[in-house]
């Protein structure tokens, strides 16, 4: 294959594969978009004071079948079976009561729920166009790989990245190779130097943080001996003071 037309192929791999990390970048912006609607109906769709409506009219007509028993009997064993029987009744009376009242008077929880659920299904749509969103761009990701694979059939695989096609273009397009092979080597030291340089950097690193750690525990080990030191003293000047009382 000759210089030019490499060069040609590569170029033409650094756009697709540049349009392809594009892509991908519109494809977690709408999966996100989607994930956080989700979550947000999700939430939406919670309703935590319905459950204390429900309890409510059972609470109710329990405290009130335990007065009444209370009033009506003496024996405290009647009293336990005569508020088992009220409280079934009662609660029946206490639900329809609270429906009859719930049904009247139009609160503004029940106007925000009714708001919130044509909310709701607005939110469902738009996750529904964030779908299609997304199977776009998984389709155009698939295309852009198999098109890249078969474009860079020429290299490695492990050269099929925008870093790889750029840096065999740069040394072909400035001279500094003259055919793929040089500068496939070429990227190779520059690989393997950028590798030896970030291990390098990770043990002056250590280095550095385990320096920090034996300076700090010197000073400790300093601050330790001068404590020493100061009470040896206090405890002799204590000794002397006793023997001079003697």
């Amino acid at each position: 294959m000759l210089k030019q037309e490499i060069l040609n192929r590569l170029y033409e791999l650094i756009g697709l594969e540049e349009q392809r990390l594009t892509n991908n970048r519109k494809f977690a912006e709408v999966f996100n978009e989607k994930r956080n609607l989700e979550e947000t109906i999700r939430k939406s769709e919670t309703q935590p004071k319905q459950k204390y409506a429900r309890v409510l009219p059972v609470l109710s007509a329990l405290c009130l079948s335990i007065v009444i028993a209370i009033i009506l009997f003496e024996n405290l064993f009647v009293q336990f079976i005569m508020c088992l029987v009220f409280v079934y009744p009662l609660t029946l009376l206490f639900g329809k009561a609270y429906m009859m009242i719930k049904r009247i008077k139009a609160t503004d929880e029940n106007i925000f729920f009714l708001k919130n659920s044509t909310y709701i299904e607005e939110l469902k749509k738009d996750i529904q166009k964030y779908e299609i969103e997304v199977e776009k761009y998984e389709a155009k990701e698939n295309d852009f790989v198999d098109k890249i694979k078969q474009k860079a059939a020429f290299l490695p695989s492990s050269y099929h990245n925008l870093s790889s096609f750029q840096s065999l273009y740069d040394y072909l397009y400035y001279g500094q190779a003259d055919t793929l092979g040089e500068a496939l080597h070429l990227h190779e030291k520059q690989v393997r130097h950028e590798e030896s340089m970030k291990i390098y950097q990770e043990i002056r690193f250590e280095q550095q943080r385990a320096s920090q750690k034996l300076d700090a525990m010197q000073i400790q080990l300093e601050e330790n001996h001068r404590k020493t030191t100061e009470l040896g003293k206090e405890v002799e000047n204590l000794g002397n003071t006793l023997r001079s009382y003697r």
